[in-house]
């Protein structure tokens, strides 16, 4: 299983795509996780303080733990 840990608050993501917990990413200026409407979370992240947030990382819904923190 893939998890996600959203900090809504910090606007960081935590990145584990085993629970092995080899290869853990974290990404600062996430903005949200949006369901694409074709079983994938895209997870969004600003790239400029001004811009448009972007996709980052698309993770199949059906093998994905999403964690919210609030603080």
């Amino acid at each position: 299983m893939i998890k996600l840990t959203f900090n809504t608050k910090k606007h960081t993501l935590v990145y584990k795509p085993n629970m092995e917990k080899t290869h853990v990413v974290e990404y600062p200026n996430v903005t949200t996780i949006k369901d694409d409407g074709n079983n994938y979370y895209e997870v969004r992240q600003k790239q400029e303080p001004a811009g448009p947030s972007v996709p980052i990382i698309r993770v199949p819904q059906q093998s994905t733990i999403i964690e919210y923190l609030h603080s």
